[in-house]
């Protein structure tokens, strides 16, 4: 019997935490692990959602100074720790900055497809991270047909996830 696909979520909190785990239940065949800052979301997920595992990310700051700096350092070896003890086939990003230093971890050291959705939010433009994934993502899902063009070759429009 095969290995089950490994699908790691990566999302900071809030609402692109509900946007991935909406995602959830369509890979019920999948070992799931989801990294994420969202510190006190951390048990909810695995009550609501058994069998999934929850990596806890460090969380500085979202301001664009010397500390995030630090942090998206501190995040680009959590994830290489990720991608060494799970092994992902996939890596799936939600948002925000915390997908920039995984798949730039995976683009250099793993052969994990890198997905990246924007957040149904972005109606008009790109997220900041959303323009930093058209280098980094083999594939962005879009949730408003106008982002297509702001994403370029590699975007699909999807509709909303949830």
């Amino acid at each position: 019997m095969p290995d089950k696909k490994r699908i790691v979520f990566i999302t900071s909190g809030g609402g692109h935490l509900d946007q991935a785990l909406c995602l959830v239940p369509g890979f019920k065949d999948c070992d799931i692990l989801v990294a994420t800052y969202a510190q006190d979301m951390t048990n909810t997920i695995e009550e609501t959602l058994p069998g999934i595992r929850v990596r806890r990310i460090t969380y500085l700051s979202k301001k664009i100074n010397a500390m995030l700096a630090c942090q998206l350092c501190i995040n680009f070896f959590q994830f290489l720790a990720i991608l060494v003890s799970f092994r992902p086939h996939v890596i799936i990003s939600t948002g925000s900055e915390i997908a920039c230093p995984a798949f730039f971890a995976a683009l250099l050291f793993s052969r994990a497809q890198r997905i990246h959705i924007e957040t149904v939010e972005r109606v008009a433009t790109l997220s900041l991270t959303g323009k930093v994934m058209r280098m980094l993502a083999q594939r962005i899902f879009v949730q408003w047909p106008k982002l297509i063009p702001m994403a370029g070759l590699k975007s699909i429009y999807m509709g909303r996830i949830c």
